[in-house]
Formats: structure tokens, C-alpha cells, sequence
């Protein structure tokens, strides 16, 4: 199974996101679906929103370059450059990890 179809199947059956599709891009593909929850915990995210997700494995060299081609090929195919993405990382045990990548600063949020 492709680290694609890894991924995808843990945000379907472990996370339980709904309409999860594939966006092709020219270096890469990733997944949209919505959450069922969201991922931020404050008042201003109370609904799920579509999120994107770039799946990765463990092994691979994802670098500032890299990560800034995704972001680019996101705003040529949908005419707006998202705030972030999520990156799926999948293990050699098939386990998924996320962690959150913001195009640029992101100020963190007050406690």
C-alpha cells in the first residue's frame, strides 16, 4: 500500500474525517477531508474545516524547499495559498503522526 493509501486510510477508519479526496499536484499528491473535529482547540474553530494533508514517509527529506513547492502548486490549483498544512508521517510501522506546517510565522496563541 502506498504511503498515499496509508494515510488515507487513517484519516478514514482511525480519525474519522469525512470526504477525504486526493488534490494531484505536479510534485505531489495530497488529501482534503474534513475532520470530525477540529484540529484547533479555541473559540474561533468550533466547525471542522476542510483540511489538507501531505502525506510522507518516514524516510523521506522534506525540506523548507520542498514543503514551499507544496504551498505554491496548492495556490496555482485552487487560486488561493492555504494558511497551512498538516503532514501525515508515516512510520515503518505503518503508524501516522501529524504535526501542523504554517506558511510562514504563525503567531502562537495566547493561554
Amino acid at each position: 500500500m502506498s504511503i498515499k493509501d496509508q494515510v488515507k486510510q487513517n484519516l478514514l477508519h482511525y480519525n474519522l474525517w469525512t470526504q477525504v479526496t486526493e488534490v494531484e499536484l505536479p510534485s505531489s499528491t495530497l488529501l482534503k477531508g474534513i475532520p470530525k473535529e477540529p484540529l484547533l482547540n479555541d473559540e474561533t474553530h468550533d466547525i471542522p474545516t476542510q483540511e489538507l494533508v501531505f502525506p510522507v514517509s518516514i524516510e523521506e527529506k522534506v525540506t523548507p524547499r520542498r514543503l514551499e513547492t507544496v504551498f505554491n502548486e496548492m495556490q496555482s490549483h485552487s487560486g488561493t495559498r492555504p494558511k497551512r498544512i498538516v503532514i501525515g508521517i508515516v512510520n515503518d510501522d505503518s503508524t501516522v503522526v501529524y504535526y501542523f506546517i504554517h506558511d510562514g510565522v504563525y503567531k502562537p496563541k495566547k493561554n
